[in-house]
């Protein structure tokens, strides 16, 4: 689906009624100011889909690092020391 386009000058004009007439339409809406994105609205369930893909992506990313031995074990204690040491 493609999301909605709608100026700035519309938003003016007709306020949060044009955002939820995109929103119904189109589930999304790219509000442009001065012929350039300025915001993106969508819907709380988009949102929260989004959210959750990019949590689901950076846990990937973390188990990746950790397979490839890119991450240490520590403890707080050795990590406070290690960042309050002058060296």
């Amino acid at each position: 689906m493609i999301d909605a386009i709608i100026p700035v000058q519309e938003i003016k004009r007709r306020g949060m009624t044009a955002v939820d007439s995109g929103l119904r339409q189109h589930g999304t809406v790219t509000i442009v100011r001065n012929n350039r994105p300025a915001y993106v609205v969508l819907t709380p369930d988009d949102y929260e889909e989004m959210a959750q893909a990019a949590d689901e992506a950076r846990v990937a990313r973390a188990l990746s690092d950790w397979r490839e031995g890119r991450c240490k074990v520590t403890t707080v204690d050795k990590l406070m020391r290690e960042a309050t040491s002058d060296e």
